[in-house]
């Protein structure tokens, strides 16, 4: 059974309308990537609605879309069965307390598909509303495996439960979801409808809208901006480095002292300390024996300790922390924008002797810090976080009343503008850090600060990055046109093909922009039939590694004949429609660029590393005319496309487009 209206490449959603989609974030399973968060308080067990925007990878396989969960027995989640149906269930205590699934199946891998689900437990049945599912809008009829019992308490919303995205929740993880997801909202006490986050234009296709509605205590919302430039941090080797300088003044009232940081091994770690934390007017920030728990100390037993599995702080991972003191002398320790422990006063001057990445207490060092920090800020006179907050998703700077800012710049130096003196004892290094990153795909911007954790996730730029422009909305933002991006197929079969030593599919994987290929087969990149011979310029790039023979990269006919391709190989230089032009070819390692001009004409231009090989060759393809992106390899190789969804290596040619829906013309026939 088909779902109903499926954003297909050529149905330009969102074209000409208000609301635009910006960015979506690839789940890459084959690197584990999920988003999670765990909440600090209880909200709605009972009521709550998920809604996301999806782009699906791999097919026929399990991949979980959002689940909440205590432990492998209690568990509730939303997820894609191996047939491609959706499905809702709950557990408590091992037993299913209520199970459907959807008739339709999500098999488009080229298709946005919108996925509402609501629950309410307090209904009596699925027919009454205990859960319902709506695919682009369309309520769908679910098929009842369980009956729903009425009343439970899911897992979601729940204090001390996990809550993820892209994770299955029986396993803990795995299997994980491969593909794209945009515009997700959670909303924490709420069981509504797809009209708060769509609608149907005058064409019958349905669209993104903002929800601008509540999101309830644990609710969030994930644009998936767009990540920021780099910083630095600062390294510590737990032994005998630190920095230490003298602020210019006492914290006496509100203050804010944060910073990022990367621990580097289990056991207790030495943040920094301010004065001597034996001391009452001293203060330092430490992770304790047990290697997890988060505490702010001073006068030597007066403390704040982090409590729950939100103080539970991984190794090799970067978070934010923040000890503020507002006008009413309330101190709260925060841990990645949430408040991890009690509230507590405390009147007095803080000292103004810093000592960062070691622990002074009874007026001598007693243990440093292994791992890193980055950003290190203290405000003088301003409390900026009295609840749970944004985490910062750019390099923090020198606000009103800034007392030091440092461990951001190639060297340590104070960026407060109060130019400090920084004594850097054992020789602290510095190199290149985006701290932030574990949080720009997790980043709520719903208000709430209910910040989730990106766990596989990488901005970093290359093959990995994963923050994309592909869009269910289709726009021009002025440079990097939003829209549905061509990818590899995963499902395409030359059917009819006059030439079959080159039609068998190697599997792609990672959102179907990389394929690690067996000898004797091939993937092809499509956002559409014809793709490339719709009239235009265009450019893709394909990095390719582990090369262990040859490797042909650039365009062929859906037919599969050889003859009818034009490629780069690795061994061979070009050849275009089986004729050797004699050209260089190319090393593993290397970017291919493939520029294809099909406005008068067609003919490719092929580049390595940015450098143009070659001329920029005619050839005829007459028929049939549906040239697609291709690679072949006679021995094994690892491929990673981009078709413009992120950043390329290389800047394309001038006038060359990237292959998505909004730079592709209307057909001049409907889909089928």
């Amino acid at each position: 059974m088909a779902l109903p209206n499926e954003i297909h490449p050529f149905h330009f959603a969102g074209a000409g309308q208000g609301y635009q989609v910006s960015n979506s974030l690839r789940f890459r399973s084959s690197n584990s990537a999920y988003l999670s968060r765990t909440p600090g308080s209880t909200g709605n067990q009972q009521k709550w609605t998920w809604s996301a925007w999806i782009k699906r990878g791999a097919l026929t396989s399990n991949m979980g879309l959002f689940y909440g969960r205590q432990d492998g027995n209690n568990i509730t989640e939303l997820y894609i069965k191996s047939d491609d149906t959706v499905h809702i269930v709950s557990y408590i205590a091992n037993v299913n307390k209520g199970e459907a699934y959807t008739p339709g199946v999500l098999r488009d891998p080229s298709a946005w598909y919108h996925i509402v689900c609501s629950m309410d437990t307090t209904q009596s049945s699925f027919a009454n509303g205990w859960s319902k599912i709506w695919i682009n809008g369309v309520l769908q009829t679910l098929t009842v495996s369980t009956t729903a019992v009425q009343n439970i308490n899911t897992q979601m919303n729940t204090s001390g439960y996990t809550m993820a995205i892209g994770a299955d929740g029986f396993m803990g993880g795995s299997p994980y979801f491969d593909g794209y997801m945009a515009e997700i909202n959670h909303i924490d006490g709420q069981a509504l409808t797809p009209s708060s986050f769509g609608q149907f234009d005058s064409n019958n296709v349905w669209q993104p809208i903002k929800y601008t509605g509540i999101y309830g205590t644990n609710g969030f919302y994930l644009p998936f901006n767009t990540p920021v430039t780099s910083s630095y941090s600062g390294s510590f080797n737990g032994s005998n480095q630190y920095l230490q300088a003298t602020l210019p003044s006492t914290l006496s009232g509100a203050f804010t002292i944060e910073y990022f940081f990367n621990r580097g091994s289990s056991g207790n770690q030495f943040m920094f300390t301010l004065g001597d934390s034996a001391n009452s007017t001293g203060i330092e920030i430490y992770i304790g024996s047990t290697g997890t728990v988060l505490n702010a100390l001073w006068g030597g037993s007066s403390k704040i300790t982090a409590t729950g599995s939100t103080s539970v702080i991984p190794v090799s991972s970067w978070n934010h922390v923040a000890l503020t003191r507002d006008a009413s002398n309330n101190v709260r320790l925060f841990l990645n924008g949430v408040q991890v422990g009690s509230t507590v006063a405390n009147t007095n001057a803080i000292d103004t002797v810093l000592r960062i990445g070691v622990e002074y207490f009874s007026s001598s060092i007693s243990g440093y810090m292994n791992g890193s920090i980055s950003n290190f800020r203290v405000i003088n006179g301003t409390c900026l976080y009295t609840s749970n907050y944004n985490v910062p998703a750019a390099a923090l700077t020198a606000v009103s009343g800034t007392s030091i800012l440092t461990l951001q710049s190639a060297t340590v130096i104070d960026n407060s503008g109060n130019s400090l003196s920084i004594t850097n004892n054992g020789t602290v290094t510095t190199s290149a850090a985006t701290p932030w990153t574990n949080y720009i795909a997790g980043q709520d911007s719903s208000g709430n600060g209910n910040v989730l954790t990106s766990s596989g996730v990488s901005v970093t730029a290359g093959t990995t990055y994963d923050v994309m422009i592909d869009s269910p909305t289709n726009y021009n933002d002025g440079g990097n046109n939003r829209g549905n991006y061509c990818t590899l197929n995963p499902i395409y079969k030359q059917s009819g093909a006059t030439n079959t030593t080159y039609g068998s599919m190697a599997t792609p994987s990672d959102g179907n922009l990389s394929a690690v290929m067996g000898a004797g087969t091939n993937v092809y990149g499509t956002v559409s039939p014809y793709s490339i011979t719709n009239p235009g310029k265009w450019y893709a790039e394909c990095n390719a590694s582990s090369v262990t023979s040859d490797l042909w990269v650039g365009i062929m006919s859906g037919d599969g004949n050889v003859n009818r391709a034009s490629y780069i190989s690795k061994t061979s230089g070009i050849v275009i429609e089986n004729v050797s032009k004699g050209t260089a070819g190319f090393s593993a390692g290397n970017t291919i660029g493939i520029a294809v001009d099909s406005t008068n004409n067609m003919t490719i231009q092929f580049y390595v590393n940015g450098s143009a090989v070659g001329s920029a060759y005619n050839f005829t393809a007459l028929w049939p005319y549906d040239e697609m992106f291709f690679c072949y390899t006679n021995s094994g190789a690892t491929v990673y496309w981009n078709f413009g969804q992120r950043p390329f290596t290389y800047t394309p040619p001038s006038g060359y487009l990237t292959l998505n829906s909004y730079n592709l013309a209307n057909p001049s026939l409907p889909l089928v």
